[in-house]
């Protein structure tokens, strides 16, 4: 696994077996993180419009994708990639 955070996203390769899809693994972390970033600090919801921690978009209407997801394996290159 690599992770890469920065301020305004963040880069992670994850192997995942494949009856796990992409958005399945990112929902349940993207919820589990919020829940704990909201439970550590409580002030963040104050500034937040309508407590999504994440950013909502909706897939159909979006011109790029917001998970990579390659189906052929991953190379050094990826991560390369994501480890700067």
């Amino acid at each position: 696994m690599e992770l890469n955070i920065q301020l305004d996203h963040v880069h992670l390769v994850a192997i995942i077996p494949p009856k796990v899809s992409t958005l399945t693994l990112m929902g349940v972390l993207k919820g589990r993180t919020a829940i704990w970033i909201f439970n550590k600090f409580p002030h963040i919801r104050e500034k937040l419009c309508g407590n999504y921690f994440w950013a909502r978009f909706k897939l159909l209407n979006r011109p790029f994708q917001p998970y990579y997801a390659p189906s052929t394996g991953l190379s050094a290159c990826t991560f390369e990639f994501v480890r700067h």
